[in-house]
């Protein structure tokens, strides 16, 4: 069966026999070096594409210890259909950031284009006048900026423009605002470390549900999400760390249960693509099912 691009699904007798199979993403957060050399050519063996996320200023340097994708590795991930996301700029975690000052934001985004990142400091520290002290005060106004629009700007640059439509949140999840701040900057989704399927008829796009692969994570349990998703659709995603042949911090995965998971997702009916792509193709279908509803 052909797992590589959603156009490629020729088994299916019809569009509504796809639209209606469920969608897989395997995400990998960090973008390790270590994780790519020993992931890539087993997902191109099974014709398997995902997504990588990156920080973007540890690109060709070491993170929590182990040494990040470069330039030229991450320019091969796209020269073979891999998706390349942004894991924010720092990695700092975005839960903690005051709501209240992405929403000040965002009143005063659109007068500025995304790369004039200094510009936009300045213009909101001018305008302090409009925003309570506590807000502007408030140290993580500069963060909220760096962290996210700088990772766009860096890797977009970095990979000849290349667009960067979906990030994972660093610390797992954030608030309300922050997905409008990542939506007017032409993100088209954004996941977290909440378990789950994302079923259609509820789906967030900005609150993805993700299943993180752990050190102590078996076969038999990735089997048993599997069958759920099976019997009763919808989108899962798992999320990868490090996958490496000497595990020992809990986010560090064995290689060999990485293999023997895309093994078992070679014969199943599902719809495995990078995150871009299957929103891509929930927004198309929550669409048409709209049209549908307005037609009745």
């Amino acid at each position: 069966m052909c797992t590589t691009k959603i156009s490629c699904y020729k088994s299916f007798s019809s569009p509504n026999e796809l639209a209606f199979l469920p969608k897989l993403t395997i995400s990998f957060d960090g973008c390790y070096e270590e994780t790519i050399n020993n992931c890539l050519d087993l997902m191109e063996e099974f014709n398997i594409r995902g997504t990588f996320f990156i920080s973007s200023a540890f690109i060709g340097r070491k993170l929590e210890g182990r040494t990040v994708a470069d330039e030229t590795l991450l320019k091969d991930l796209i020269h073979k259909n891999m998706e390349i996301g942004s894991h924010g700029t720092t990695h700092i975690a975005h839960g903690g950031l005051l709501e209240q000052v992405i929403r000040a934001y965002l009143s005063i985004f659109s007068e500025f284009p995304t790369s004039y990142i200094k510009e936009v400091i300045s213009y909101i520290k001018s305008t302090h006048s409009y925003i309570p002290d506590e807000i502007i005060k408030n140290p993580n106004l500069n963060k909220i900026l760096e962290e996210i629009l700088t990772s766009k700007l860096m890797i977009e640059e970095l990979l000849n423009d290349y667009k960067v439509r979906s990030y994972s949140y660093p610390g797992g999840t954030a608030g309300f605002f922050i997905a409008q701040f990542l939506q007017s900057l032409g993100f088209t989704s954004a996941s977290t470390t909440i378990r789950g399927i994302n079923r259609l008829k509820s789906i967030n796009l900005f609150r993805l549900r993700r299943n993180p692969i752990l050190r102590d994570t078996s076969l038999k349990h990735l089997e048993n999400s599997l069958r759920i998703v099976e019997k009763k659709g919808g989108y899962i995603i798992y999320v990868f760390h490090v996958v490496t042949t000497k595990p020992f911090r809990l986010y560090d995965v064995h290689l060999n249960i990485f293999k023997e998971f895309v093994e078992l997702l070679s014969d199943k009916p599902l719809l495995i693509a990078p995150q871009r792509e299957i929103v891509e193709h929930i927004k198309n279908l929550l669409h048409a099912q709209s049209l549908k509803r307005t037609l009745l």
